[in-house]
């Protein structure tokens, strides 16, 4: 029997008690390569770690020093035996076609991997129901800004976030938790008060670590951005980490690639906060659409575009109109209002 799942198992449960070693990170660092599925458990275990309290150690391992691993690992390799519809627990849907459990010798490493994976989590969270007190489970708060509105927020912790229009965040609510946590898709900008804690924004791309700072993220798509105002802050990709300090911004894109981005990208990337559209070096598909967050409306290219024209400038105080026309002396064309519909629209025609 290949023992890799077993190895993969046991990285992560070191990853949640705190006791990988840096051995341990690279080699867990080059199985993620590539690999979605992992990614995502990865980063599913390093949120339990971080907003679950500390428990006895030691009282863990006493708890299941008499448990047979390798027997149970038998078990379920033998269930893989059956043919039944598979399901990546780390991604959250269901599996695609390659780890489709089947009969026979082809139920092999990568059905019997990803169960590995998956057991690990859900070993996790059975120590969790076992050992933590109901009142320690922290619970979720969930903030959503609609288009056409810039939201500003204060968390339990003192911290202040300014949530960009289009955004949701949600975030932990446990006073006693060892990191303060918060999940982001859209744009924001944070003002951390420091506690002595880590705080930490997830996105779908990265995870950005501090203690107190100031900084912006911007998780769109399947790109994350982050540039530092204040501070510093590590910009985590699996088990990877990128610092940044005051005037230096970063891209994830999926699949963890980090981009240095320009120090005028850097200084620009909060402007929305003061009621400045700002793009810099941007396709104008993308301008476009957050013209589109910010005003409430629909835009829509007519006639010799492609989109992908580049647009740089700011826009500051402007009105959606007076934002449209600004373009349209760049790129020569005419700004049409739609005379009907629910939301107000607008046409770009060269």
């Amino acid at each position: 029997m290949n023992e890799y799942p077993h190895s993969e198992h046991e990285l992560l449960a070191r990853l949640f008690d705190g006791s990988l070693t840096e051995a341990d990170r690279r080699a867990l660092a080059e199985r993620m390569r590539g690999d979605a599925d992992l990614a995502a458990t990865v980063q599913t275990v390093q949120r339990l770690a971080e907003i679950i309290p500390p428990v006895d150690t030691d009282a863990v391992r006493a708890a299941v020093a008499d448990v047979d691993t390798r027997a149970a690992w038998k078990r379920v390799e033998a269930r893989l035996e059956r043919k039944a519809p598979a399901t990546s627990l780390a991604a959250g849907r269901p599996a695609s076609a390659p780890f489709q459990a089947t009969r026979g010798p082809a139920a092999t490493i990568y059905q019997f991997r990803y169960m590995a994976i998956a057991a690990s989590v859900v070993l996790i969270a059975v120590f969790v129901s076992l050992l933590l007190r109901p009142e320690q489970v922290p619970t979720w708060e969930s903030i959503r800004v609609p288009r056409g509105e810039i939201r500003t927020v204060e968390l339990g912790d003192g911290s202040r976030v300014v949530l960009n229009a289009d955004s949701h965040l949600e975030h932990a609510v446990a006073e006693d938790a060892p990191t303060r946590t918060v999940q982001l898709r859209g744009e924001a900008r944070f003002e951390v008060a420091s506690d002595g804690r880590a705080f930490v924004v997830e996105t779908t791309e990265a995870r950005v670590r501090v203690l107190g700072t100031t900084f912006s993220v911007r998780a769109r798509g399947d790109v994350t951005s982050v540039a530092v105002q204040k501070g510093r802050v590590a910009v985590e990709t699996g088990t990877d980490a990128t610092e940044l300090a005051p005037d230096e911004a970063v891209e994830v894109v999926a699949g963890g690639a980090v981009r240095a981005l320009a120090q005028d990208v850097a200084r620009a990337a909060d402007d929305w906060t003061r009621g400045v559209l700002t793009f810099q070096r941007v396709a104008l598909a993308d301008a476009l659409a957050d013209v589109e967050r910010t005003f409430d409306v629909e835009v829509a290219l007519s006639g010799s575009w492609t989109g992908d024209e580049t647009v740089s400038g700011s826009f500051p105080g402007q009105e959606v109109d007076e934002v449209l026309g600004s373009l349209c002396s760049i790129y020569a064309c005419d700004v049409r209002e739609r005379s009907a519909g629910v939301v107000r629209g607008f046409d770009l025609v060269r």
